[in-house]
């Protein structure tokens, strides 16, 4: 099924809690990540309207998390192609476990912002884990002051929730896309300080 832009944003508007006095403001940061080529096809230019998939739905949300977090829409979208066929692989996993889920996803980010803007640093620190549900992260996580976490579970709980509205079989949409663009791996994509700059 497509969607236009409208169903996007009008979903993401829930999903988000955005009021109505701030639609046109909203709709400008989802069109600034359009300008900037993400997700990929909706891009189309003036006077052709874009056709939007569970796919481009999906990775609006994830990003947009990312900007709830302080990034800025270019670093958004560096820093979800860092995980995101992690992400992708989760995604079956956590459909067909949705109504009794075994394991949480999270991606978890160092946000040191002030010492990258004074260092130059241009480097990516994000990853993905999982843990059993109802497990704590591990310690070694919950040490450093300036690290964020993402839970991957509830971002897609809540996307499905609110694309409900438009198509009762968005979860099949977003399962089809995920089992489509597997990355055949169940490595998950670490970008820790032993990696260095990126």
């Amino acid at each position: 099924m497509t969607y236009t832009f409208g169903d996007i944003i009008q979903a993401l508007e829930v999903m988000y809690g955005i009021p109505d006095s701030r639609r046109s403001t909203f709709a400008a940061r989802l069109k600034h990540f359009q300008k900037l080529g993400f997700p990929r096809g909706t891009n189309t230019g003036r006077g052709h309207a874009a056709v939007y998939s569970a796919e481009h739905a999906f990775l609006l949300a994830f990003v947009l998390e990312l900007n709830q977090l302080g990034h800025t829409p270019e670093r958004s979208i560096a820093l979800a192609g860092k995980v995101l066929f992690g992400v992708i692989d989760a995604i079956p996993h956590i459909l067909q476990k949705f109504a009794n889920p075994d394991r949480i996803f999270y991606i978890r980010i160092q946000s040191r912002m002030l010492t990258y803007a004074l260092t130059g640093s241009k480097r990516l620190p994000i990853g993905m884990f999982s843990v059993n549900n109802g497990e704590s992260f591990p310690d070694s996580f919950l040490q450093d002051p300036s690290v964020a976490f993402m839970n991957v579970n509830i971002i897609i709980e809540k996307l499905i929730t609110c694309m409900a509205t438009f198509s009762p079989k968005f979860s099949d949409e977003l399962i089809a896309w995920a089992n489509a663009n597997h990355s055949r791996t169940t490595e998950y994509y670490d970008f820790d300080s032993s990696h260095g700059d990126s």
